[in-house]
């Protein structure tokens, strides 16, 4: 009996022909790359290359540094049709709640947890209540952290461990119901145990969106990524 050939899952994001620069220091250049949609792909290399720029390039992060400059296009698969995500018509807020981004150190607002997590959904202009904590709860259960807070909501989310910290800021970007989730060496700052959990969870989220994930630790990438590329004096290249 033949096993069923595999169908590679759709392209999400392609870059095309990107470079970077802060003033005349060149970060990367002619990076031409597809990251596939409902999978985990990752981006590794040695420290300084930009790794993090490169993630930045594709919500537009990067655009209140001083001093820097891209060339190139950032595309989006949206429903089969690719966007351009510098197009004059593309607002950068409305990108960043399609393409959430999650930090290398956990940045929960000093705020409860119930209103880190109502606080994007109001400014994306959602009011009614029963909404609010309908998607709260959802966003809460995908991060693997409803039942440890679901008695808590109120408490300041800053008194929590860094890895449920780290959780709950996963649950800020997927309570958008992003498309693309950036993660930024998410486990660097956490203890073996707490970057287990996220490993579990990170791989639980790829049947949803796409995720790209800058990663320093081999062992990581190679448990995790269905795709691997590694970025090393300005060239990226499939790994």
């Amino acid at each position: 009996m033949t096993r069923e050939k595999q169908t590679a899952p759709p392209a999400k994001i392609r870059l095309v022909d990107l470079g970077f620069a802060y003033g005349s220091q060149v970060v990367f250049q002619e990076v031409t790359a597809a990251f596939p949609d409902r999978a985990i792909t990752a981006i590794t290399g040695p420290s300084g290359q930009g790794k993090s720029t490169l993630l930045t390039t594709i919500n537009r992060l990067w655009e209140t540094v001083p001093g820097a400059r891209l060339e190139g296009r950032v595309l989006l698969n949206r429903a089969g049709r690719w966007q351009n995500v510098y197009a004059p018509d593309i607002d950068p807020a409305r990108l960043r709640r399609r393409v959430g981004m999650v930090f290398q150190a956990p940045n929960p607002l000093p705020m409860s947890i119930r209103k880190n997590l109502a606080f994007p959904l109001k400014i994306a202009g959602c009011r009614d209540r029963r909404r609010l904590e309908e998607k709260t709860e959802q966003a809460l259960r995908q991060a693997f952290l409803w039942e440890e807070v679901r008695d808590r909501l109120d408490e300041d989310a800053r008194r929590f461990s860094g890895g449920q910290q780290q959780r709950l800021c996963i649950a800020r970007a997927l309570v958008l119901e992003p498309e693309v989730l950036l993660l930024d060496e998410p486990t660097s700052s956490l203890d073996t145990a707490a970057a287990g959990v996220i490993e579990e969870l990170l791989a639980s989220l790829k049947k949803n969106c796409a995720l790209v994930m800058v990663s320093h630790h081999p062992e990581q990438v190679r448990r995790l990524a269905d795709r691997i590329f590694l970025l090393e004096k300005g060239r990226l290249r499939l790994v």
